[in-house]
Parts: C-alpha cells; structure tokens; sequence
C-alpha cells in the first residue's frame, strides 16, 4: 500500500494529491475485511479457509501494478490486497485464544502478533522497493509478494492445526 501513490503519481500520471487520497480510501476500504472476517469466523468457516485468503494479496498486487488498465483497475487490486490483509489480520488476531497454551498469555501473544505485524509494516516497502529497482519494473511487485505470502500463510495454517480452527 505504500508504493501505490508512488506508482500512481509515475506510471499513471495521477496528481499526487489524488494518489494520496485515494491511497487512503483504499485503506479505509480494507477495514471491511476485518469485519468480513469476524462475520465469516461466526458462521463456521474455518480460520484456515480465511488464511488462505492471504494469497489473494500477490493477485491483487498484480491487477494494481501490472498496467493491466487506468487507475480503476489499479485502486481495484489495491482495494482487493487491503481486504485480503484486513481479513488475515483479524482472523490471526482471533486465534489468539485457541492457540495460547495458558490464557494468561493471551496478551504476551497479542502483543507478538502486533509486532510481528509492525516489522512486516516497516520491512515490506522497502523490500518491495527494492525488488522493483532491481527488477527495474513494477512487475516485481507481485512476485514479491508472493514471496512472502505463500510461506506466511502455510505458517499461519500450521498454526492452527490441532486448535479449533
């Protein structure tokens, strides 16, 4: 999310005014998968079904960076990579209790997962970064992220495995 208006300003020739804005509503926007994801945990479908969704991140990154269409398209992979993430992020969060040996832990393992979420937060852009300078194109921005969600979400679903999930 945060080299969207960065690709948006360059390669869409969007204002950066409206990159930035935009930028924040597809934020906003992601904030449904958190709630998506809770609603969806009520109504039985296994936590591990909704970690999967975090392979949806790689095909959102590609419709968004790929120059598949004009600004539309890109704030339509984008929005689909912040649900995705919201959705992940809650159902982990949700975990917690089932997965904590000693409840008394819950707050130790709220605080990890937070923090483990800040590094991702703090390495991801630069990583990224990276990756579409040495690749000297956008392109990399999915493959990137595939990268790092296919090992993330077989973690995430071992996690669970043996808890009730």
């Amino acid at each position: 999310m945060s080299l969207l208006p960065t690709y948006l300003h360059e390669v869409l020739h969007v204002p950066t005014s409206v990159a930035g804005t935009l930028t924040g509503a597809v934020s906003l926007t992601g904030t449904v998968g958190g709630f998506l994801s809770g609603w969806l945990l009520r109504r039985g479908v296994p936590v591990r079904r909704l970690f999967t969704g975090a392979l949806l991140m790689p095909l959102g990154t590609a419709v968004a960076f790929l120059h598949w269409g004009g600004t539309g398209l890109a704030a339509a992979g984008a929005v689909l990579v912040a649900l995705a993430n919201e959705l992940v992020v809650a159902a982990a969060f949700a975990m917690i209790p089932a997965v904590v040996a000693d409840s008394a832990d819950i707050d130790l393992a709220n605080g990890l997962l937070a923090q483990v979420g800040s590094l991702g937060s703090l390495l991801g852009p630069p990583l990224v970064s990276f990756a579409v300078l040495a690749a000297d194109g956008w392109w990399a921005v999915a493959p990137t992220v595939l990268a790092v969600c296919l090992p993330g979400t077989l973690l995430l679903r071992a996690s669970v495995r043996g808890a009730a999930a």
